[in-house]
């Protein structure tokens, strides 16, 4: 198969993952009692799962990388993540300031994939 398709097949997968992180954080927001949703929990995984594959398959097909600043933020800020999900499935009682922060570190990775990078 194509390494182009690949790729693409790849990233509409890690835009279903985005997708499922912000379907989970927006479906708590006017309840009273927030918590993670289990969609988060899958969006995480999907994130960590394909951000390295979609990189890997960027160099192999073009032979540039991207920067390893933003590869590195982006992926310590999808671990973290990963790990404010599973703590908030977890963790009985209120969970609202969890649910916040995956709220923040979600947009906080959307912002930094849109941003510039070299």
């Amino acid at each position: 198969m194509n390494n182009n398709l690949v790729f693409w097949i790849v990233f509409a997968i890690h835009l279903a993952g985005i997708a499922a992180l912000l379907h989970g954080f927006f479906s708590q927001m006017s309840k009273e009692t927030k918590g993670i949703h289990v969609t988060q929990l899958y969006g995480a995984i999907i994130q960590v799962v394909t951000g390295p594959i979609l990189v890997a398959i960027h160099r192999s097909s073009t032979g540039e990388a991207f920067s390893s600043g933003w590869v590195g933020v982006k992926f310590l800020i999808a671990l973290v993540l990963l790990g404010v999900v599973i703590l908030g499935r977890n963790v009985k009682g209120d969970t609202k300031k969890l649910w916040l922060a995956s709220g923040v570190l979600t947009m906080a990775n959307l912002v930094i994939a849109l941003a510039p990078h070299g």
